[in-house]
């Protein structure tokens, strides 16, 4: 297997020395898949490829700064600090084992699964269910983030105003780390 590239675009690049190349591309095989064609560009310039890379946003490809992205590489490392940070703290880790106690209490794994249905964490069948619980120590392994903790402390009925202003706080550098790129001039080419 491989993949069927036909050229879509080309032109020179920003200092006119090299090229910019925009191919369509589908897998060459018949099965269905998620993405059934995308597109990959290239940016061919020893200099403009030292500043620049050539990113898709939505329809446009659009030249963006080296510098951007290493900017938000360093936003998202710390955003990874503070999450592990956070899950780590004595009382982010004293509300897990309280809802691990939790969880295991219920009476059968059919309340258990009403209780996850009830805050939106679970959406198989009870049979599936059933099938795959090994525990709430395991299924916290795979469920317990930054982005549960507030549902956990719903469930639980904990009020922690500290903890709530550190999942503020990440939520924020996450929304900083992942917006679009800005990109460095008008776009190169639009689908």
């Amino acid at each position: 297997m491989g993949t069927d590239r036909i050229r879509e675009y080309d032109c020179k690049c920003k200092c006119g020395k090299g090229t910019v190349e925009i191919d369509y591309c589908t897998p060459d095989h018949g099965w269905p898949t998620a993405t059934p064609f995308w597109y990959e560009a290239r940016l061919k310039c020893a200099n403009c490829s030292v500043k620049y890379e050539i990113h898709q946003q939505d329809d446009d490809f659009v030249y963006v700064s080296k510098q951007d992205i290493a900017d938000r590489k360093v936003l998202q490392a710390k955003v990874d600090a503070k999450n592990v940070t956070l899950l780590n703290s004595p009382r982010v880790q004293a509300m897990r084992s309280r809802l691990i106690q939790f969880l295991d209490s219920r009476p059968s794994k059919a309340a258990i699964h009403r209780t996850l249905q009830s805050i939106q964490l679970s959406s198989c069948t009870i049979q599936t269910f059933r099938k795959h619980w090994k525990g709430a120590d395991e299924w916290l392994r795979f469920n317990f983030s930054v982005h549960t903790i507030p549902t956990f402390m719903k469930l639980l009925d904990i009020t922690d105003l500290g903890i709530q202003l550190q999942i503020k706080a990440i939520e924020t550098l996450e929304k900083q780390a992942s917006d679009t790129l800005p990109p460095v001039g008008n776009p190169i080419y639009t689908v």
